[in-house]
């Protein structure tokens, strides 16, 4: 599960990162113009109701899932095979049977 955590936040946290920035900034716009509604923090000012309440989930989802999102919308990244992340780079046992399972 290390490296499935690993490849995810390789690949995936620049899209989740400026896909919720986007998205807070949006949320900002509305919230300013008073489109949506907003928190009074008392000595902190106000601040967006929306934003506090979406953002840690928005951008959990695009962190997991930005790729199959993308493909869903038409978008197709590079494909890349790793093998050093898939196969045992200490067993040679288990290494060279890895590799005999590999199509050609």
């Amino acid at each position: 599960w290390k490296k499935l955590v690993a490849l995810i936040f390789h690949f995936n946290m620049d899209v989740a990162s400026c896909g919720s920035a986007l998205f807070t900034f949006l949320l900002a716009i509305w919230t300013a113009a008073g489109s949506l509604p907003f928190v009074d923090d008392g000595a902190y000012g106000r601040s967006g109701f929306f934003i506090r309440l979406l953002f840690v989930p928005i951008f959990l989802i695009l962190l997991f899932f930005a790729r199959d999102l993308g493909r869903f919308f038409g978008f197709y990244g590079p494909l890349v095979f790793l093998d050093k992340a898939c196969i045992s780079q200490v067993d040679t046992r288990s290494q060279r049977a890895a590799i005999l399972k590999l199509g050609a």
